[in-house]
């Protein structure tokens, strides 16, 4: 079996991907990686927390350029492009597995919330469910109020959502790494 590396980024962006699409908003100047979760098949997932002041360790960016190591997101071009777009590590396509794509290619959800509640995976393999809430909160401006008049939330302005955040985050590459575990029984081909 390759081995295969799990990915999932969490980006803060004034732009909404839904009203400027995958290329401007990966490359509109107020993209900011805030955190990255990575997995290793079989692995207990690891965090860069870039909001934090951590930085891609060499043996990761070494993990990411190395062509015998399959990448895997859901969505996997959200992952590809901040990768590239944000983060400046440029990984052929070639080295991409998309796990949205491959579980709606076998007629599953392209939610992942929604992919593992089909597949009715125990709730410790599924995506989080406060998670939607999470990414309102972090990775979009907000308006500001009276009581509070920043236009941003960060760990500064809600530490304990932030710390959920980064769980949430994490559990994402768990959930991922479930659903693609279910589906090897029913390979993509080399063309797909």
């Amino acid at each position: 079996m390759q081995t295969t590396l799990g990915l999932d980024f969490e980006n803060f962006c004034e732009e909404s991907i839904k009203d400027i699409g995958l290329s401007r908003y990966t490359r509109h100047p107020s993209n900011e990686p805030l955190m990255l979760a990575f997995k290793f098949r079989g692995r207990s997932p690891e965090q860069v927390v870039f909001a934090e002041g951590q930085k891609i360790s060499k043996g990761l960016r070494k993990d990411l350029t190395n062509p015998r190591i399959i990448k895997t997101a859901w969505n996997a071009a959200y992952e590809r492009r901040v990768l590239a777009d944000v983060i400046g590590i440029h990984v052929p396509i070639d080295q991409w597995r998309c796990t949205m794509t491959h579980a709606m290619g076998r007629s599953l959800p392209g939610k992942l919330s929604k992919a593992g509640e089909a597949l009715g995976l125990a709730v410790d393999k599924q995506k989080d469910r406060r998670g939607d809430s999470l990414i309102r909160r972090f990775c979009f401006p907000r308006k500001p109020t009276k009581n509070k008049p920043w236009t941003r939330a960060t760990r500064h302005t809600d530490p304990v959502e932030w710390e959920e955040f980064k769980g949430y985050n994490l559990q994402d590459s768990v959930a991922e790494e479930a659903i693609a575990d279910y589906l090897m029984e029913w390979p993509m081909t080399a063309y797909e």
